[in-house]
């Protein structure tokens, strides 16, 4: 059961950054939102590698950091994309596939086989996922709505490239961490992470480094905030598989739907809580064969 309350503070803190940030950023571009977590949590990701044990690094650590730094980046384009070019009710429903992607990458790259009642765990986590996110105030009652504009709309294509993308990053995120440990796999991948994030912002002037001082309170508490969330997602991630980590982690959904009715008055709460409740039924069957 450690690993399940890893993966929901994983879930809790993932939603509280996303939470924290709009409420603290959400009058700015979505890459300075992007910069602002980078650039805060740096210093903490650099810090903790001082204390952290530098365990026996088992060959190809690097070259998989390396390959897995970018995949992460082309994850977060794609979903920085695909939010800009559509609706959010038609793109971020496709987010929840990635623990279904992931039961394939999983057993593809680390041979984890989940039992089919731990499948349907993630299934039903999945579907009440789908319910909690997919249509937007006039599309209340339309659940395929995301399914069909997948035809022609193109930014529901790019958010489902983006949870396929995610699918790879959080298996290799786990071979990652048992090439090495995982707390030092998190503090490198991080510092390596941010640092390349940040140096292109900069070098393609998207963002003057200056323009991140301005708010230096809301940057500190993104900054622990993605710090804590990290930690908690690697030690998840070590104790169970990558599979059923994610589909645990997508209670940040759930999550997020009490911060926005609580910060944020958002309304169309009963849909929202339908799907909620989906979402614990299937966290309960996971964590039961977890």
């Amino acid at each position: 059961m450690l690993w399940f309350l890893l993966a929901f503070a994983t879930a809790f803190f993932s939603a509280s950054e996303v939470a924290v940030a709009k409420r603290t950023l959400g009058d700015l571009p979505p890459l300075y939102i992007v910069a602002y977590p980078c650039a805060y949590s740096l210093p903490l990701f650099a810090l903790g590698l001082v204390f952290v044990d530098i365990p026996p690094i088992a060959p190809g650590f690097w070259s998989l950091l390396a390959v897995l730094v970018p995949i992460n980046a082309l994850g977060m384009l794609l979903t920085y994309a695909a939010v800009r070019m559509s609706p959010l009710s038609l793109t971020m429903p496709f987010q929840a596939f990635t623990p279904i992607f992931a039961v394939v990458t999983g057993f593809f790259f680390l041979d984890e086989v989940p039992s089919w009642l731990g499948v349907a765990g993630i299934v039903t986590i999945v579907f009440g996922s789908w319910v909690l996110t997919a249509g937007g105030p006039r599309r209340e009652n339309d659940l395929l709505a995301p399914l069909k504009a997948i035809v022609a709309d193109p930014g529901s294509r790019l958010m489902l490239g983006a949870a396929i993308v995610f699918a790879f990053a959080v298996v290799m995120g786990k071979d990652l961490l048992l090439h090495s440990s995982p707390l030092f796999a998190g503090m490198s991948f991080f510092i390596i992470h941010n640092t390349a994030i940040l140096v292109a912002l900069f070098l393609t002037r998207t963002i003057r480094p200056a323009t991140l001082l301005e708010r230096p309170v809301a940057g500190l508490l993104i900054g622990c905030v993605l710090f804590v969330h990290i930690v908690c997602h690697n030690l998840a991630l070590s104790l169970t598989y990558a599979a059923y980590m994610v589909a645990v982690k997508r209670l940040n959904g759930l999550i997020s739907v009490l911060y926005g009715g609580v910060m944020f008055k958002e309304s169309n709460m009963r849909r929202r809580l339908v799907g909620a409740g989906l979402m614990a039924l299937g966290a309960a069957i996971v964590a039961l064969v977890g």
